[in-house]
């Protein structure tokens, strides 16, 4: 084998080698535009509404939720007369604490909840009609009755929590004393009311709230 013979194939073995590491070299770039292109298609269907999108809401809810309202911690109200003046927007979630002084239920199953800072002056129907002018409203709604039987309204359940109750306003005194409510749920469309009612708790003889 001459020189010139020897020379020609190892510049030929080289120039494979260098073919061979180019190869290599474009396939990561090929994987990398098509999983881009991929991505993109992915983009456009989503954005197309061809496939179902999923949201997770962060943790401080919203409008709409399946479990109890979350309130940030300048929502969360010790007063009912606090939560009044402080006038939250609709859909903003809350916490409220204070008496059912005046618990109303609707042929639907839903309750009207009139709560109040104090009941120490409520003695008859015509006191519990004053209180209620300086109430707030919450509103609990028939699925959540439903779903719970601690909404239900009788003796054992949401009686024992209210003073009074009636069609439109007080008329029967159901209790002399009741306990301390905390109540939570979203604003409804004007200040002072809750509506819909995510959640109720019972503060207990050691100062312990208490889920219904």
């Amino acid at each position: 084998m001459t020189w010139w013979t020897k020379g020609f194939i190892l510049v030929a073995a080289a120039g494979c080698a260098v073919g061979a590491i180019a190869q290599s070299a474009d396939k990561p770039q090929a994987r990398k535009k098509s999983a881009s292109k991929a991505t993109v298609q992915r983009k456009r269907v989503a954005k197309t509404g061809q496939v179902t999108v999923r949201i997770t809401p962060r943790a401080v809810p919203g409008s709409t939720l399946s479990g109890p309202a979350a309130p940030q911690f300048h929502n969360q109200f010790i007063t009912v007369n606090e939560f009044v003046l402080a006038g939250r927007t609709p859909k903003t979630p809350v916490s409220v604490e204070g008496y059912i002084v005046l618990d109303v239920p609707k042929p639907s199953g839903s309750q009207f909840l009139y709560i109040t800072d104090s009941v120490d002056k409520v003695l008859n129907a015509d006191d519990a009609n004053k209180a209620v002018k300086r109430a707030a409203l919450m509103v609990l709604p028939t699925p959540l009755v439903k779903a719970n039987y601690r909404f239900t309204w009788n003796a054992k359940n949401m009686q024992k929590l209210a003073m009074f109750t009636g069609r439109d306003q007080a008329e029967k005194q159901l209790n002399d004393v009741i306990a301390k409510v905390r109540i939570t749920g979203i604003v409804g469309k004007y200040p002072g009311i809750v509506e819909p009612v995510h959640q109720v708790e019972m503060m207990d003889d050691n100062g312990d709230w208490k889920k219904l």
